[in-house]
């Protein structure tokens, strides 16, 4: 079998340079995307495409508004929140 990769319908990895699995190495937002497959042998050279699968990636996390300083007595409870 011959396996060719896509992601958003553009061919990632040609025929006959992968196989059933890809692996996306230290993954970046750039690569999210719609994946999918074509998958083709001698009885169906033309070959057959899976379904997409989408692969989010999140952002790095990012505080946007840091918690007051405050000041306060011994003993007290302090609400910090983000």
């Amino acid at each position: 079998m011959s396996y060719q990769w896509l992601r958003n319908g553009q061919v990632i990895v040609p025929f006959g340079q992968g196989g059933p699995t890809l692996t996306i190495s230290n993954v970046q937002i750039t690569q999210a995307g719609y994946y999918s497959v074509m998958v083709s042998n001698p009885a169906s050279p033309n070959g057959v495409r899976s379904d997409e699968a989408f692969l989010k990636v999140l952002g790095p996390l990012i505080i946007v508004e840091p918690p007051p300083n405050v000041v306060v007595q011994p003993g007290v409870d302090v609400p910090l929140r983000v």
